[in-house]
This record gives C-alpha cells, sequence and structure tokens, in this order.
C-alpha cells in the first residue's frame, strides 16, 4: 500500500452518475412508455396527468426518444407527453426516493400519481433530480407523467432557433429511479491535485467535501463516513486508502484532507483513474453509499504554452457532431454513443470540445480513453444576447453542469458561449460575468468563450471597437473559416493570425474549428483535404497556437443546415459521412495529427530496415513515452510473427533511428502504437517503396 503524504479529496454537491452498488438502490426507468404529441396544447387543462392520456392519440415508444426522428415529425417544436406505470418496492417503504432524469429537451414538468412534483426548465442537456419521496406509494403501481416542450424558447439556452444542431424534443437521456437510507450523499467531488515536483513519483493533494441531504433530525455528528480509494482501470487495483478520515462539519457540507506520497497521473497516453467509495453508516446501519472515479492531472497555461502535468504540449482534435444517428437522433445508445468517440480516436486526437452537455456515457468514454474535453453549455449565434435573462439561465446551466460533472478528469476547461456578437458591450460584460461565476464553482480549471470575430482586427474596424469577448477567458478560441465562411484568400491566414497575437494578451491561442461546409461553401472532399494540409502547415508555424480542433468529425443532422439527407436538414461538415463511412479526408486527417512522422525508410547494406522517426513540432507535440514499433507480414494482425521495439522516450523535435530486420523480402507492414496499444500509425510497405 502506498504510504500516506499529500492528497486532498472534495466531496461537494454534484451529481454524479448513480451506482447500484450496497444501499443505493437503483431501478431504470427505461423502456416502454405511453408517449403522443399535443399540437393543440390541450393536456394540461384537459388534465392527462391525472386522467392518463387519450388512447387514440398515444402510442407506445422506448425510452430514450424523441418524436423529431421521425418524418412525419422531424420539424414538430411543441409539447411530447410520456408516460408510465411503475412498480415501487414494498421494502422501499419509508426510504428516501428520488427520479433520476439524464436529460429531457428542453423543458420538463414532472406528475407523480397526478401531482406535479417538479418542473426543469431552460436546460435540455443537463440531469436533474425530482423528490419522490411523499409521492410514491411503496409496494403498488404508480404513476409517471412527462411533459417536454421543445418550442424555440427566449428564455432557454440555445435561445430560440440561434443553433445549429438538432432541436429534438423527449426524454432523450435514461431514467432511473433510485433510493437510499437517510442520511443521503447528495454528491462527492474530488479535486485531485498533483505535486509534480519529482516527475517519476509525483505526489498527490487533493480536498474532499461531502454533501448531504435528508438528514431530518440525525445530528452528522453521529453519522460514521468511511471511505476507499482504489486505483481504477490500472495494472493494478491497489486500495491506496481505507478508513475513516477525519473531517470538519459546517452544516450539510462535511471537508476532510488526505495525504499519498505517490499517485499514478491521468494522461491522454495513460488515463489513469481512481475510484472513490464513500459510506454512510448511522446506527451501525449503511444508510447510503456512493462511487465516482476522479484523476490526477494538472492543465495549465503560461504563456503561449499549454502545460499539461508540467510539460508544454500543443493539442490536436476534432468536434463531434452528437445527435446525428439516422435511427435514434439525440435519444442515441450508448454504443452509437462510443462509435462518434472511437472514430475520434481513429483519427489520433486527444482532445475534443462540445457545443452542449454531453452523456455520462461520453464523459466516461474520455475518461478512460485518454481525451481531453472543454464541455460547454449551448450558448450560440448572433442572436443571441447577453441579457440578464440569459446570463441567469447560463448560471444555473453552469451550476448543473460543473456539479455534475466536476470528477472528470477528462474536463480540463468549461466553456461560457460560441459565436454571440463578440465586440458588443453588453457581450462582451456577460462573458466577464459567466467568466467570474464559473471561476467561483470551480478555480481548477479553464474558462474560455469560443469567438468567430477574433480576426476582425481592430485596426481595420470602426473606431471604438472593443476587444473580442473571447480576451475575457484563459485561453483565446477562435473559429477559424479563413476561405470559407469568411470569404479570404489563404495568403492572408499568417497576417490575420499574427494580428491576433498582437491585439491581444499573452495566452495561448486555441484554433477551436476549422473545416469546410459543403455545400455552403465551394468545393469537396478533395478540397478538404487539401485545406487541412495547408491550414495545419500555417497554424504549425505560429508558436502562440496552442491546439487545434477540426470541425466536424461527421456530417451531422440540425434544425438549421444547408441541405437535407433524406428528410433531415444537415450540414455536410465531417471527415466520416452520415453512415459514418470515412471520406478520404479521413485519412489525411489522422495522418496530421499523428504524433510522430516517418521521415526516411530505408534498405542497408546488411539488407536491414532502417526507420527515421521524428516526434512532432505540430499537432500534437508532447514528450511521446512507452511506444511501440512493428514490422510484420499484416496489418491486421500485425503482433504475429512480428519484430517489436520499444521506442526510448521522444521529445518534440527528436529524431531517432531504428533498425528492423528484413524478414519478409522487403514487403512488411509498419505499425506504431502508443501505451494503451492503440495504433497510430500504419503503412503497407512494398519493395518499391523502400529505398536502398
Amino acid at each position: 500500500m502506498k504510504s500516506i503524504n499529500s492528497i486532498v479529496l472534495v466531496l461537494l454537491f454534484c451529481s454524479l452518475s448513480i451506482s447500484s452498488n450496497a444501499q443505493r438502490q437503483t431501478i431504470s426507468l427505461d423502456g416502454n412508455w405511453s408517449f403522443c404529441l399535443d399540437s393543440l396544447k390541450n393536456g394540461m387543462n384537459d388534465k392527462w396527468a391525472k386522467k392518463g392520456l387519450p388512447a387514440k392519440l398515444s402510442a407506445m415508444v422506448t425510452v430514450p426518444h424523441t418524436w423529431n426522428i421521425k418524418k412525419e415529425t422531424t420539424r414538430f417544436w411543441g409539447w411530447g407527453w410520456y408516460q408510465r406505470n411503475i412498480m415501487v418496492p414494498t421494502n422501499w417503504k419509508g426510504k428516501n426516493i428520488k427520479l433520476q432524469f439524464n436529460a429531457v429537451y428542453h423543458d420538463a414538468t414532472i406528475w407523480i400519481n397526478g401531482v406535479k412534483a417538479c418542473e426543469h426548465k431552460g436546460s435540455g442537456f443537463t440531469k436533474f433530480f425530482v423528490d419522490a419521496s411523499k409521492l410514491l406509494v411503496a409496494g403498488k403501481k404508480n404513476n409517471i407523467t412527462v411533459l417536454a416542450d421543445n418550442t424555440f424558447s427566449p428564455a432557454n439556452i440555445p435561445y430560440m432557433n440561434s443553433f445549429d444542431w438538432p432541436n429534438d424534443g423527449g426524454i432523450i437521456r435514461s431514467v432511473s429511479m433510485l433510493a437510499t437510507d437517510r442520511p443521503h450523499i447528495d454528491y462527492v467531488h474530488v479535486l485531485a491535485k498533483p505535486d509534480l515536483k519529482d516527475l517519476a513519483h509525483p505526489k498527490g493533494s487533493t480536498s474532499i467535501k461531502i454533501k448531504v441531504s435528508e438528514t431530518g433530525s440525525i445530528e452528522l455528528k453521529n453519522v460514521k463516513f468511511e471511505l476507499a480509494i482504489t486505483e481504477d482501470n490500472q495494472k493494478t487495483s491497489r486500495v491506496i486508502y481505507k478508513g475513516i478520515p477525519q473531517y470538519s462539519i459546517s452544516g450539510d457540507i462535511l471537508t476532510c484532507v488526505l495525504n499519498f506520497d505517490s499517485v499514478n497521473l491521468w494522461h491522454f497516453d495513460n488515463p489513469n483513474l481512481y475510484k472513490i467509495e464513500l459510506t454512510a453508516v448511522y446506527k451501525n446501519k449503511i444508510a447510503d453509499n456512493y462511487t465516482s472515479s476522479f484523476g490526477f492531472r494538472e492543465f495549465k497555461t503560461d504563456g503561449y504554452k499549454f502545460v499539461f502535468n508540467g510539460e508544454p504540449i500543443r493539442t490536436a482534435g476534432v468536434e463531434v457532431m452528437f445527435g446525428s444517428s439516422l435511427k435514434n437522433g439525440m435519444a442515441e445508445t450508448k454504443e452509437e454513443l462510443e462509435g462518434y468517440m472511437k472514430k475520434l480516436q481513429y483519427l489520433n486526437c486527444i482532445y475534443t470540445r462540445f457545443h452542449w452537455q454531453q452523456d455520462d456515457v461520453v464523459l466516461d468514454w474520455c475518461n478512460r480513453n485518454g481525451v481531453m474535453v472543454q464541455a460547454e453549455i449551448p450558448i450560440w449565434g448572433g442572436k443571441t444576447q447577453m441579457t440578464d435573462t440569459i446570463v441567469g439561465i447560463a448560471k444555473s446551466q453552469l451550476n448543473e453542469m460543473i456539479t455534475d460533472q466536476y470528477n472528470n478528469p477528462c474536463i480540463i476547461s468549461w466553456g461560457v458561449g460560441n459565436e454571440i456578437a463578440a465586440r458588443d458591450a453588453k457581450n462582451i460584460a456577460g462573458v466577464a460575468e459567466l467568466y467570474k461565476y464559473t471561476k467561483q464553482l470551480d478555480s481548477s480549471r479553464l474558462v474560455n468563450y469560443v469567438s468567430n470575430t477574433l480576426q476582425q482586427a481592430r485596426q481595420w474596424m470602426p473606431k471604438g471597437t472593443l476587444p473580442d469577448a473571447s480576451a475575457q477567458g484563459d485561453v483565446l478560441n477562435y473559429n477559424d473559416y479563413h476561405s470559407t465562411w469568411y470569404r479570404q484568400a489563404h495568403g492572408g491566414m499568417g497576417a490575420m493570425l499574427d494580428t491576433i497575437k498582437v491585439e491581444n494578451r499573452v495566452m495561448p491561442l486555441m484554433i477551436s474549428e476549422f473545416g469546410l461546409c459543403e455545400p455552403e461553401n465551394w468545393g469537396d472532399d478533395q478540397l478538404r483535404a487539401s485545406d487541412i494540409i495547408y491550414y495545419y502547415a500555417v497554424y504549425g508555424s505560429k508558436p502562440h497556437i496552442a491546439g487545434v480542433i477540426y470541425f466536424s468529425l461527421n456530417d451531422y443532422r440540425t434544425h438549421m443546415g444547408g441541405g437535407l439527407f433524406d428528410f433531415h436538414n444537415s450540414r455536410v461538415h465531417g471527415v466520416f459521412d452520415f453512415n459514418g463511412v470515412a471520406k478520404p479526408s479521413a485519412a489525411i486527417l489522422r495522418q496530421m495529427n499523428c504524433p510522430l512522422e516517418v521521415s526516411g525508410l530505408n534498405r542497408n547494406k546488411q539488407n536491414q530496415i532502417s526507420v527515421n522517426l521524428v516526434s512532432s513540432l505540430s499537432f500534437p507535440s508532447y514528450t511521446l513515452k512507452g511506444f511501440k514499433i512493428y514490422w510484420s507480414e499484416n496489418a491486421t494482425d500485425y503482433k504475429t510473427n512480428a519484430e517489436m521495439q520499444v521506442l526510448p522516450d521522444l521529445k518534440p523535435g527528436k529524431v531517432e533511428s531504428v533498425i528492423l530486420q528484413n524478414n519478409f523480402n522487403d514487403k512488411g507492414v509498419l505499425t506504431i502504437e502508443n501505451p494503451r496499444g492503440k495504433v497510430v500509425y500504419q503503412k503497407v510497405v512494398t519493395k518499391t517503396s523502400i529505398y536502398g
């Protein structure tokens, strides 16, 4: 067991995914629900929640569900009703019972046995809970009714119709019912900070807060909180702490400090996780327990650079546009969600951003597979103004998102908006207010706004033009459509990027989007591929650019869009098509994102294969550790009968020569994989492609 030295675990009010172990019991409510649309909005006056949905209008659907995936209702924006009966176990009598909705888009009203229990409005992608303890009857059937409303609304983020993705209404993510005794553990936040003075043996520092509820007359000093921390998804599963820590109590918040003298860092090449298990024991009985994963990592800025776990790096990524399943829309299955992410990783991406809040499935996948994330609230579009109403809704969404997703080590920054009028004084003030508010919720992460107006150099704009709102954040985030949406010549890109540097304080520049959207912009996938090569060359030559994100992974559904795919409004923006088939540009993007380059492949006088490797100075750029190179007979089974060598550590720009035995008559497959066994480079080699 590792000895204790310095870790701080923070257990805050945070709604992470619910597990079903020990005394916390969970019943899934996914599956068959009765459903009907209500175009005339009669259901409220006709008391459908109490009397039941009209049989003639209703049909059985499978939740998660959206009505906007069907041709006849693809553009219906309004009310959709869901209803089902559930059996509450007899032994849940007297327990604390909650309904958990992972997302209902975008306004939700919930009734339990005909009694209104909850309204959750203006936020269609965040998780929420409904206190059902006094409304559900144990041992009997109970009725749950949900009204979902996706009407374009000024009291919602995204604002009205100012966004370019699907407006899919419904119960779009999983629903469950959970029960605990009292007291109930609300959330656990773990703020895990590594001490990087000795990178070979980093220490850890973490701060723990526990938020509890349903205490009634119970005094927390009489409740025992048992804690265990275990290595998760690592080569070993050592328990590094088990016991009852000392903690302080303030109201319904408990805090404690733990210390470790050695931790394994979370890194995109080695995404080491830890599991924390907290158990509340009252009068010698387990009242509740809570489980979550977390990781030790540090991500910060230094001048124009990103610094990750003590090392300056440059990142490479692509943005995924979810909700593009032609079968399920925004109600995508776990397999569909993970399918997007596997394609992202095939493209050698270590970074991404999301326009709206994502499901636990996506974030957990990123945690375990090493993808860094900027998680954003869905403020988007020039119609969105930072009014008091919008700022208030934004704060509510930020609070829900951060408290829910705090523990995920994959999240390295929060985003407070995208592509509004960022030179407007009121909008700049609104971004600044959201930046400050987000830092109050979580001071450990970067906070950014994503701009499409940074290229509007102030010396060329009217007198009095204000600095771009992106400068209010920790990183300049710039969506660069220089030769497409902005209608500028390629040759001016370099000067424009230099002007952005000069006009702003010293801070990293992230190219948060670039790409080609057909048919609104001239070109096809061949142009998309050539643009990728050109843009990477320009970006790579600018040291103040710390990372790039290609937009987008996939062609996608949208209520806006510039064309149709079947009956769906769509954008042809991706390197994968609607059916998940890679376009030729995908191979180019994968190659550009490879963290090393094969700069020479030769046959020497001893009839050996000599391979020259260069660690990338472009995107991504970081020290490569534990990479392996294989010389084998075929691409699929490249480890069988292969010669393998572990590459030495390669710092950015370092050249390494590797000698491989030429056992396959000048024919073979050259494969390079990262420490997690993922192939980052593979080339079929023939005699004519080997120089010698």
